[in-house]
């Protein structure tokens, strides 16, 4: 399933697995989907609800204990109704809410009076621009994963890839510096020559490449791999100033 926005939707079978599967399985998949999503969460929280570093923690682990896991917010999950990512962003904005209105109360009652909430009320989800940012932090979380994984494949026998990935790829593409020079590289790699040093960046981006779609297989199909990673790079593309 193709998310309307451009950034790629959780396949239905890894959420049945996380919500409704037998309790051997259950566990390791829910596992693996809040990895794809804690990060978009905690950014969400601070950069769109404006909530303070120090407590967006606090809030998305309460999120994640009270909703997802002892409310089972997974299980409830409805294919038919919309996107997955859409519904949790939703229950997040939900939670959060609610919080602010415990909290709001409890300043304004005796301390011995009784809170009276109304979790019926329906708290809309993020505007547009939320729902984007909620995509643009999945999207950088999902490079993050990618990134590391090559990171730790390169360790104890391929740290002439890494260097070379970190210095001609990733500083340009993440901190804007200029790609260090072949002829450079060459020299401090050992290397016989600038083109060995050019042949070894289009061996460490293979790498990358292969890094990359095995994060996003954890949730797409071989199928629909490729669509997924230019999904990935539009999103990535438009929130470059975000």
């Amino acid at each position: 399933m193709q998310s309307t926005s451009g950034f790629p939707t959780t396949h239905w079978s890894q959420v049945a697995r996380a919500g409704t599967g037998d309790s051997s399985s259950r566990p390791q998949a829910l596992e693996k989907l809040l990895r794809l999503y804690l990060p978009a969460f905690r950014a969400h929280v601070i950069r769109v609800l404006r909530v303070p570093a120090s407590d967006a923690d606090d809030l998305v682990q309460g999120f994640v204990c009270d909703r997802i896991v002892a409310e089972g917010l997974i299980a409830r999950a409805d294919q038919t109704r919309g996107r997955f990512r859409t519904y949790l962003l939703t229950a997040l904005d939900r939670h959060i809410a609610r919080v602010r209105r415990y909290d709001s109360a409890k300043m304004r009652r005796p301390e011995d009076g009784a809170a009276s909430l109304d979790e019926t009320i329906d708290c809309p989800a993020g505007e547009p621009a939320a729902a984007e940012m909620f995509d643009i932090e999945w999207a950088r979380a999902t490079i993050a994963q990618a990134i590391e994984q090559m990171r730790k494949e390169c360790e104890g026998g391929r740290e002439d890839l890494w260097r070379i990935f970190r210095a001609r790829v990733l500083g340009p593409t993440l901190e804007g510096i200029e790609p260090a020079p072949y002829a450079q590289l060459a020299e401090e790699l050992n290397l016989p020559s600038v083109d060995a040093a050019a042949n070894l960046t289009v061996t460490a981006k293979r790498m990358f490449g292969r890094c990359l779609r095995a994060v996003v297989g954890r949730y797409a199909q071989e199928n629909e791999l490729e669509q997924e990673i230019n999904d990935l790079r539009q999103i990535l593309a438009s929130g470059k100033s975000a």
